[in-house]
Parts: C-alpha cells; structure tokens; sequence
C-alpha cells in the first residue's frame, strides 16, 4: 500500500519532539517556540546528524549571504541549548566541535533488558518448553524490519533535476535490496516498518540527496543522512549512504 504522507519529518532530540514546520519543541504537557533562525539551525543539525557541521556553513545557510557579527552564530547556539535544556557549560546534546563546527548528538541507543529463563532443576518436559521458548525470542529478534522506499522527490525546483531524482531512486532501492535485516515491502502497516524518504536538493547550488528514515508507528525520524554531490559522485555516495542507515539501525537495535 503506497503512503502518501507528505508531512514533514519529525526529530526526536533528548525529551523533545522538534517540529521543523512549525518551529516548535514539544515534550508532554510542555511547547516551546523557536525563532526562525534558531529553528533553521537545528533543521540543519538534525538533518546531518551524528555529523559536524562547519560554522562557515551554517552562517552561509541561515543568513544566506548577509553580513553578521562574529558572535551572531554561537548566540543562536546558545538559545538552541537554553530551550532543549542543554547545559551550555556541559552540552550533551548540541556538542561543540574545536575549531570544527558544530554536531548534534546521535540518538542514544534504548538498553535491552533480555529475559532470563532459568533452567536448572527443571523437569525434561520444562527444560524442552524454556529451549523453544528462546528459539522463538530468537527468531523474533532476527526477523527483518520492513523498509517502504517512497520514489525520490525533486525537490531542487528546477526540473532538469528530475531526470536525476528518478536515476538516484533506483540507485537507492538497488541499494537498500543488499541491507541484511530488513525487507523491501510496500506495506507500511507491518508490525515493524521504516519509510525510507529521499528527496534531492541543492545545498549551496550543488544536488545533494536527503535521507530520512521514519518509525511508520511514532513518526520519529530515527536516522538521517545526506549525500554530497558532485553529479558524478552522487550515485555512489547514496548508495554508501544507505549501507551507513543498514548498519547504523541494524547495531542500535532501535526497532
């Protein structure tokens, strides 16, 4: 069955639920507004997350060639921490990188507390029903997670672009084939199911490929990636794209 939602993602950071349409932070009983440069930063760090955005860049992207103060930046980081309640002299969340930029963390990986099943002292028949009761906890916990690749989105706004929007989604569905714990499927109701949404854009003029990866339950983003160009390089840094999400979600066990 073919998902037609076109609503923007949502990023999971800390306690908060980001809301990049609405410049908003929600957590329960509680929503805090961002301003609009505030907003944009984040989109951008949580876009690339895990990864270190330069602060060169992110002035570039956010003020989009007008002049600021040295300062204009780091102030924009700061209000960012003081509304995610990131301790601006510990941050865990939006970490400083030295003489690099800036990076927001990775979601933290959720533990697994395994059930114990004791067997000594057990009867042959019990001893049996405890074995079979691990083979079947063992088989669920390796059963593949469906992954639903919606077609590439165009979302340069120049329409020589399509061409390479179609070519990047069959590099992408190629790819994301030879992923080892999950199944391409168009049911996104399955139990356990990701929907795979890329989009191509350009970032500072050049085409790069988006890629969000989506809990078809919660509507969180639970990876992200980008791409880089340039045009001739761009199948193959998607495809490497893609086997970075297979490993990145398969050694998380967040689904």
């Amino acid at each position: 069955m073919e998902n037609n939602d076109t609503s923007p993602p949502v990023h999971r950071i800390g306690r908060w639920t980001f809301h990049p349409d609405t410049c908003r932070l929600q957590a329960p009983h509680e929503t805090r507004p961002l301003e609009e440069r505030a907003a944009r930063t984040l989109e951008i760090l949580c876009r690339r997350r895990g990864m270190v955005v330069s602060k060169d860049e992110l002035v570039t992207l956010i003020w989009r060639g007008r002049t600021v103060s040295p300062n204009s930046l780091a102030i924009v980081i700061g209000d960012l921490r003081r509304a995610l309640d990131d301790d601006p002299r510990a941050p865990t969340l939006i970490q400083t990188v030295k003489k690099r930029g800036y990076r927001l963390a990775a979601p933290q990986a959720p533990i697994i507390v395994r059930p114990r099943i004791w067997t000594r002292r057990l009867a042959p028949s019990s001893a049996f029903l405890a074995a079979a009761l691990l083979a079947i906890v063992a088989l669920n916990a390796r059963a593949p997670v469906a992954l639903v690749i919606e077609p590439t989105r165009n979302e340069t706004g120049r329409t020589e672009y399509a061409p390479l929007a179609t070519a990047l989604g069959s590099v992408v569905m190629d790819s994301a084939t030879h992923l080892r714990g999950f199944r391409i499927t168009q049911n996104s109701r399955a139990k356990r199911s990701l929907i795979l949404r890329t989009r191509l854009i350009l970032w500072d003029g050049a085409p790069e490929l988006a890629l969000t990866a989506i809990d078809h339950a919660t509507g969180v983003v639970v990876w992200s990636g980008f791409a880089p160009g340039p045009n001739d390089r761009l199948a193959r840094h998607s495809a490497d794209r893609i086997r970075d999400m297979g490993a990145t979600l398969g050694s998380r066990s967040i689904l």
